[in-house]
């Protein structure tokens, strides 16, 4: 892969100031392979630091700030829109990509049938509700193919046409990755490529988010494809905790074994109130 400029990042924020100034930092770490940056944001306040951050990045790419409000997937479907380069990145005002972020994750599309290709996250937080959230996310991830939005990089052309969620808020578009399989796409997660995320909430509140079915974080199943699933994913949980090498991850394989208590539960509680 050239070190042309053949990726377009997408930032979308409630408000510029909200912004990690290690975010716009770590862009230019990468502005080689940048074409340019769209920030899309509710609210045009800018602040010194800020402000200088993006007049030096506007020297390397082209900057297009938007002000605009709406459901999270529609305004980043107008970056896709915007965008004119082979790949796009949805980088969250509290990700900080590492050097040579983008020159290790674009050589993985060796295929046109790689539609996404994520990173490994690593928490910038280290209090135990943190780690917990990046020991679900990093479990999640692996076993069910499906990585945040956040940091993974995307063929331009595919995800234009299949689109996010237009309705959605917040957290994760689940179904944007399910859409890109059923169509026979593969999504790879870079275990060697590496990403850092301002993770928060308590033990309990990041509990909730991964594995409450009304939560917007959590993925959703029909229980016969959780059995499924359950089943084959528990082999792989025990090996992604043996191979970690922070203590937080590993806690990864209770992920499965709650998925398959919670059916099991479920599948009892519908016998008894059939009788």
């Amino acid at each position: 892969m050239s070190s042309s400029k053949c990726v377009d990042v997408c930032i979308v924020t409630r408000s510029i100031s909200e912004i990690l100034p290690e975010t716009l930092g770590s862009l230019l770490l990468n502005r080689e392979f940048i074409n340019s940056i769209i920030l899309i944001t509710a609210k045009l306040d800018i602040d010194d630091i800020h402000r200088k951050i993006l007049k030096i990045l506007k020297k390397y790419s082209k900057l297009t700030i938007i002000v605009k409000d709406g459901p999270l997937g529609y305004l980043r479907n107008i970056c896709l829109d915007i965008s004119s380069r082979d790949y796009i990145c949805m980088v969250d005002s509290d990700i900080v990509l590492t050097r040579d972020y983008f020159k290790k994750i674009l050589k993985s599309f060796n295929n046109t049938k790689i539609a996404a290709v994520g990173p490994k996250i690593i928490s910038i937080v280290d209090k135990w509700g943190a780690l917990l959230e990046e020991s679900l996310v990093y479990a999640h991830s692996k076993v069910f193919s499906d990585p945040p939005c956040g940091g993974t990089v995307y063929r331009r052309d595919i995800i234009s046409r299949i689109r996010f969620n237009n309705t959605l808020r917040g957290g994760e578009d689940h179904d944007l990755n399910k859409r890109l399989k059923c169509e026979n796409y593969r999504i790879v997660i870079r275990d060697d490529v590496e990403i850092y995320h301002r993770y928060r909430g308590t033990i309990r509140e990041n509990l909730i988010k991964h594995l409450d079915p009304s939560s917007s974080g959590a993925q959703h199943f029909s229980i016969k494809s959780l059995l499924v699933r359950t089943f084959a994913s528990i082999p792989r949980g025990v090996i992604y905790m043996i191979i970690s090498s922070r203590l937080g991850r590993t806690i990864t394989i209770l992920l499965p074994i709650y998925y398959f208590l919670r059916w099991l539960f479920t599948l009892i509680g519908n016998i008894l109130h059939r009788r």
